[in-house]
């Protein structure tokens, strides 16, 4: 797969209306490329890869969030002096009299926040069509005894 952030959610409704949520969210970063075996001018993609795996149990219309997925990473910042390090400061050599590089360390956290709702056929959400709703058939051949419908989505306008 791609990098990215991907959250998988997996739904298990019980009798009493409750939901059973199996969640594992993950982070992927793109890291480079690396042979595949040593001399190989075959090449593979690398990948740097967070996730966690949870189980919440919730009720219709809560919202729950999950946090852990913390990344520290070094970056260089180059600050320039105000006025002179603009006009300056991208000069090759003189440059370095006007601005200054320090390595900063940079730490973030994500956080998903989840509202889970159980979606039935007479229940419509703010804002999501059921996927009944979602389409409207454009036309159906029927001259020819042929049931072909072409469906077409609708746009919504808020």
């Amino acid at each position: 797969t791609l990098s990215g952030i991907i959250l998988d959610v997996t739904p298990h409704i019980n009798d009493a209306g409750e939901i059973a949520l199996d969640l594992i969210p993950q982070i992927k970063e793109y890291l480079g490329t690396s042979p595949i075996a040593p001399g190989s001018d075959i090449y593979a993609p690398l990948f740097k890869t967070r996730e966690a795996k949870t189980q919440v149990m919730v009720k219709d219309g809560q919202t729950i969030f999950i946090g852990g997925l913390i990344s520290e990473r070094e970056v260089d910042r180059r600050t320039k002096l105000p006025f002179i390090g603009d006009l300056l400061g991208d000069i090759p050599v003189l440059g370095l009299l006007f601005s200054h590089k320090n390595i900063v360390k940079e730490r973030v956290e994500l956080i998903f926040f989840i509202t889970v709702n159980i979606m039935s056929p007479d229940k419509e959400i703010k804002g999501v069509p059921l996927p009944s709703k979602a389409y409207v058939p454009l036309f159906t051949d029927t001259q020819r005894g042929n049931t072909v419908s072409t469906k077409k989505r609708l746009k919504k306008t808020y």
